[in-house]
């Protein structure tokens, strides 16, 4: 341990001279690399204690390890760390000398100079930024442009833009907008190729600017997808970590194999030095994750400044990163540790950008099915592809039903039919299973023997994504876990923009949504000085409440409610004790109900008073209205 204080230095030397654009040789890239190994080692040694850790965490060594870990890798986000260490021995063993620098890939690139592409120019964060407007809203690629140049090229500016003119699911431009888009429109065909190539590019950290809180108002909730009232929306966390682990493990795998190839043939020491650069990158989230995963409990407080943020928003912007970094129960830890050591101060800004994050948009959705009954022989295949997709979600629709052992529907995420394979046939409920695939690729056959006609197949095919949605739940989840803490918090702000999230989302996203409006309700039974202040809007509920009533009609009979009624049906009990807690009760109904459906109630009442009344020979103020209003003369 006494060896720590020569790792830190070395450390930091090297990452301030690549900071100040000095070059690092393929020796010296490899050193970092070698030396943040071994630093990581040392912080996880049982060894490692108090009294010799305080220099690992200044505010000099974290903001080191932040600014290499921000970088982008340039390589797919399918790499593994220990293959990229074996492409490195392999690249070095070759002792090529050469000092020319070869295409990475075998891909062709289009001009740079050409004035048409509409990529040309583009850093990895505002590519990423067209690439997700692009799958979301169906946005050309030409209009992006057009817009984020309008924009003074500002990503934050471009993303504001589309949002306040979406039209459901969909950007309608202005005619300026289409315009300008024209000079652009020549050159996509000739980038489709370098687009796909970078889709899955390590771009490192994704900074975001905080949006200044807007009062948000929908006037209908997102539909859920599932026509099955019965089926459980699955919980994927847990589930598919370990098969998208493993899927991410055969990827990285093929990618070292293509690699080796290429390189080996063509390789040089400044394709070597990127590999190196890569791992030194890889091996700085390691060190940062661990070190902010066992934080010291005492004298060192998270701040901004420590981490070489621009700002306390900014925070959650690093824990993104390392989100994508390691598993599950690791990150949580993480975001804990940040969050109780983090300045109350600090709490605020971040809460606000962890909504920002679940305001995600989750990626589209595909639906296959056959024709209903469907007859004949035949033999249907496909394949699926959702890029940037983590993992699958398939789920049927309850009326499917094959000729049992004859009619089969076969999926699996390779060609061959031979990983990850489901065959499903048959008309009973229990055989088609919603299930989770890991991966961006779904293949699928249908084959048919021509005898009994049935009604067929449907399945809906959405893609899961661990992104900014996780991470923003997880730290609010995080900061709302501490009444205490969540009653210093503008409440009311993460209130409007969380319900607008659970009008927005759909599925497991708006069922951790629902939990989380569940947890700021629980802080308005809390004492508190000034209740004014942490007091909520219930009335913003009301496209929730029209959702939990066609929710809850489509339910048909069964032993299982579906789980988004049994969410929201906790949502409104606890929202109903609320209101009656705080004295409004009448502006909360009022609020919530449409006026026609108050009225009918009330008609309907007056009625049945009237009707009583004149049953039992006492007439009433309800008979007399009722007596008062004549009926219209019959047409003869």
């Amino acid at each position: 341990m006494h060896h720590i204080s020569s790792f830190i230095g070395i450390v930091r030397d090297l990452i301030i001279k690549f900071k100040k654009g000095d070059g690092l040789s393929v020796e010296k890239s490899w050193v970092l690399s070698l030396a943040l190994k071994s630093l990581l080692q040392m912080v996880k040694s049982p060894s490692f204690q108090d009294g010799q850790s305080q220099e690992v965490f200044t505010s000099d060594v974290i903001q080191c390890l932040v600014q290499l870990a921000s970088q982008g890798t340039g390589f797919s986000k399918q790499w593994l760390l220990k293959d990229l260490e074996v492409l490195s021995l392999m690249l070095y063993t070759q002792d090529k000398e050469k000092t020319d620098v070869p295409a990475p890939l075998p891909v062709p690139v289009p001009a740079a100079s050409d004035p048409r592409d509409p990529w040309q120019g583009l850093d990895e964060p505002a590519k990423m930024c067209f690439q997700t407007l692009h799958e979301h809203f169906h946005v050309p690629i030409p209009i992006l442009r057009a817009i984020y140049d309008m924009h003074g090229q500002n990503t934050n500016a471009l993303l504001m833009a589309v949002q306040e003119n979406i039209e459901g699911d969909s950007y309608n431009p202005s005619e300026g907008i289409k315009k300008l888009a024209k000079k652009w429109e020549s050159g996509v065909k000739a980038v489709a190729s370098e687009v796909m190539a970078d889709k899955a590019i390590d771009a490192g950290i994704l900074q975001i600017d905080l949006a200044v809180p807007v009062k948000r108002t929908i006037d209908k909730a997102t539909e859920e997808p599932s026509e099955d009232a019965q089926k459980l929306i699955k919980s994927t966390d847990n589930d598919t970590e370990v098969d998208v682990l493993k899927q991410r493990r055969s990827k990285s795998a093929s990618l070292l194999k293509k690699e080796l190839e290429v390189q080996g043939k063509t390789g040089s020491r400044e394709y070597l030095k990127k590999v190196n650069l890569a791992m030194s990158i890889l091996w700085a989230r390691k060190v940062l994750l661990s070190l902010l995963a066992d934080w010291p409990q005492l004298e060192y407080p998270i701040t901004s400044d420590l981490l070489g943020c621009r700002s306390n928003a900014q925070i959650p912007c690093v824990l993104d990163l390392l989100n994508r970094s390691e598993c599950k129960q690791t990150f949580r830890k993480v975001v804990n540790n940040v969050i109780q050591h983090c300045e109350s101060s600090c709490l605020p800004p971040i809460a606000s950008t962890a909504c920002q994050f679940m305001e995600e948009v989750t990626m589209a959705t595909n639906v296959r099915q056959s024709e209903h009954p469907y007859e004949g022989t035949k033999t249907v295949e496909e394949k699926i592809h959702i890029p940037g997709a983590a993992f699958l979600s398939i789920k049927f629709d309850s009326k499917c039903a094959t000729e049992e052992d004859a009619d089969e529907v076969v999926m699996a995420s390779t060609a061959d039919y031979k990983q990850d394979k489901h065959v499903f046939s048959g008309n009973s409920k229990n055989t088609w299973k919603d299930f989770d695939m890991a991966g961006d690729t779904l293949y699928f056959k249908f084959t048919t023997e021509g005898g009994y006609s049935h009604w067929g197949y449907k399945f809906t095919i959405s893609s899961g994504k661990i992104g900014r949605f996780d991470t923003g739940y997880l730290i609010l989840n995080a900061i709302l876990s501490n009444e205490m803490v969540a009653v210093s918090l503008p409440l009311n702000d993460l209130w409007c923009s969380l319900v607008y999230v659970a009008c927005k989302q759909t599925g497991t996203q708006r069922l951790k949504t629902i939990q989380l409006l569940l947890r700021i309700l629980q802080t308005q039974f809390v004492p508190r000085a000034d209740p004014q202040k942490c007091r909520v809007d219930l009335t913003l509920l009301k496209p929730l409440w029209k959702l939990y009533k066609s929710s809850f009609k489509d339910t048909e009979g069964g032993s299982v409610t579906q789980p988004i009624v049994r969410a929201l049906t906790e949502l409104f009990l606890v929202a109903e004790n609320t209101a009656l807690d705080l004295g409004i009760v009448e502006e909360y109904v009022v609020a919530l109900f449409d006026l026609d459906e108050i009225r009918k109630v009330v008609y309907q009442g007056l009625h049945n008073v009237a009707a009583l009344g004149a049953a039992i020979g006492l007439p009433n103020k309800a008979t007399e209205v009722f007596q008062s209003i004549k009926p219209k003369a019959k047409k003869t």
